[in-house]
């Protein structure tokens, strides 16, 4: 447990990093922090001693490293978040929603700076990783895919089929966890406020003109 909250640590001073250099400004990424850090959510994932947030650091630091590293130095902007990510993907698979986030970032505004160098420098990183991880699946190829095809056919596989598979994900990983579980009752509800607002937030600052109008603003945004 104490590893996953130092990676909470790690996960709020990154996003304080993100947020500070995607809007311009201390007080609003100090805010976003200060919102995240009493989040109940953020603080359960923190102490659970599971993987998801070592996973969150390794996906924050991803978006710091690059948005820090490339005014200045762009391929190592590349390489270090790269590395990040393929860090994170080795500790959960949910990754592969951040790595769409940081290949936006990526192409948002330094698409035109991207060569051949930069594209082998991002995909080195995976590479090593599979290939670390072929070798570990290599000591005992049967248990790995009996574990692997029972964590995936558990998740996106049930009875009801393929698509209520993915609302059941949703609903327990949004709905449940705010409140709307099923053996929740009485006040318990009143979290879904929370979602709620985080939803209404992003929908009140994308019908704001003057706020999605700053590129980097709009970037956070998307």
């Amino acid at each position: 447990r104490l590893l996953s909250a130092a990676c909470g640590i790690v996960a709020l001073l990154a996003w304080y990093l993100t947020a500070r250099k995607l809007s311009g400004e201390v007080r609003p990424a100090l805010f976003a922090v200060a919102l995240l850090a009493i989040d109940f959510q953020f603080l359960w994932c923190a102490g659970e001693g599971r993987m998801d947030m070592m996973t969150e650091a390794l996906i924050a630091s991803s978006f710091a490293a690059f948005l820090w590293l490339r005014e200045k130095e762009f391929s190592k902007a590349v390489l270090a978040s790269q590395t990040l990510m393929a860090c994170a993907a080795m500790t959960h698979p949910i990754t592969l929603g951040a790595f769409a986030g940081l290949l936006f970032l990526t192409l948002y505004d330094d698409w035109r700076r991207i060569r051949l160098k930069q594209v082998a420098l991002a995909v080195l990183p995976y590479l090593v990783g599979a290939a670390g991880w072929a070798l570990y699946i290599s000591q005992d190829p049967p248990m790995f895919w009996g574990q692997f095809y029972g964590n995936i056919t558990g998740r996106l596989a049930r009875q009801e089929g393929f698509f209520e598979s993915l609302w059941a994900q949703f609903s327990e990983r949004f709905l449940w966890i705010y409140g709307m579980a099923p053996d929740t009752h009485g006040f318990s509800h009143i979290k879904i406020v929370l979602f709620a607002g985080y939803v209404g937030a992003v929908a009140a600052a994308l019908l704001m003109p003057d706020f999605r109008n700053r590129r980097p603003y709009r970037a956070l945004l998307l």
